[in-house]
């Protein structure tokens, strides 16, 4: 994993010969020169790719693998689209139990009727 020294955000991967083979060409070459965007702590799903392997379920990436790539470089990589699927779930349900959450604080915070 190497650090861009122009922007921090940029990692290009480095992978191992033959990390890649069951990978159609084009996502290949894209993983092996196209920077990933990366933001926040997802070093462990970084060392997944570098590895051939899909960041969601550790499947080694294959002939299904997707690589999503934005105006700076790569966003996310999946080994098949049932990960892809996978990753909105958990995203929505995240965001489902922050709502829960928030709105059990807001309930208790209620004194006889009035919200302080």
């Amino acid at each position: 994993m190497e650090r861009s020294d122009e922007n921090p955000r940029h990692v290009l991967l480095e992978f191992d010969s033959g990390i890649l083979d069951g990978v159609p060409d084009v996502p290949a070459e894209l993983l092996r020169t196209v920077p990933f965007i990366v933001g926040g702590e997802n070093d462990t799903e970084l060392r997944n790719i570098e590895k051939g392997r899909c960041p969601v379920c550790t499947s080694q990436l294959g002939e299904e693998t997707a690589v999503f790539v934005g105006m700076e470089g790569i966003i996310w990589v999946v080994c098949r689209p049932l990960c892809l699927d996978d990753q909105v779930v958990m995203g929505y349900l995240n965001q489902l139990a922050t709502d829960i959450v928030q709105t059990v604080q807001f309930r208790g915070n209620e004194s006889n009727g009035e919200v302080e």
